[in-house]
């Protein structure tokens, strides 16, 4: 009855394909032997379908919590940025946080590196290369159409948010990856 229940409170579609096998909590048995043998196997089929994407779902509790301890490395420095009183101390925050930002990304890709086969290391060094051209050509676009003549003396925090909003979520990605190893 429990499996029914939670079963029969899937979505219309698979809702669609109980109604066929389950009445009441119960296999609906046809005049026709064959057709119950089949409704019984699709039922027992969607039953460990159901189990198996369960237990591919739970995470592993011993596994290193990296983007976790990421996010609490860097909470200093976005306190920092948050509380700066002028644009000079700001600037200086988001300076001192890039730094950091490069230290993590370094880190983490030499990490994930470590564990990766040869085959995946060439992937990742590809994949790694694309996206520093793709940040070094974000970079310069941010610096061509962020400028003090078009933003103010506020520029420099415009486009130091948005290169290390960049790096962070590249540093989160890599963290994330090594996760999975």
């Amino acid at each position: 009855m429990v499996i029914y229940y939670a079963l029969c409170r899937l979505g219309d579609y698979r809702r669609r394909i109980l109604a066929d096998i389950c009445v009441g909590g119960r296999l609906r048995c046809h005049e026709d032997k064959a057709k119950t043998r089949e409704l019984a196997m699709k039922y027992l089929i969607l039953v460990l379908l159901l189990y198996a994407t369960m237990a591919a779902a739970v995470v592993d509790p011993d596994a290193p919590a990296h983007v976790r301890a990421f996010h609490e490395r860097m909470a200093p420095y976005q306190a920092q940025i948050q509380q700066g009183q002028t644009t000079a101390a700001m600037s200086e925050a988001y300076v001192a946080m890039a730094e950091a930002l490069d230290r993590e990304l370094n880190t983490a890709y030499r990490q994930l590196m470590a564990r990766l086969s040869d085959e995946q290391q060439a992937a990742l060094r590809a994949s790694q290369r694309q996206w520093l051209k793709y940040r070094d050509a974000e970079f310069a676009f941010l610096s061509e159409t962020f400028t003090r003549q078009s933003h103010g003396s506020s520029v420099v925090l415009t486009v130091g948010g948005a290169r290390n909003a960049l790096v962070y979520k590249r540093v989160e990605e890599l963290w994330s990856y090594l996760e999975s190893f």
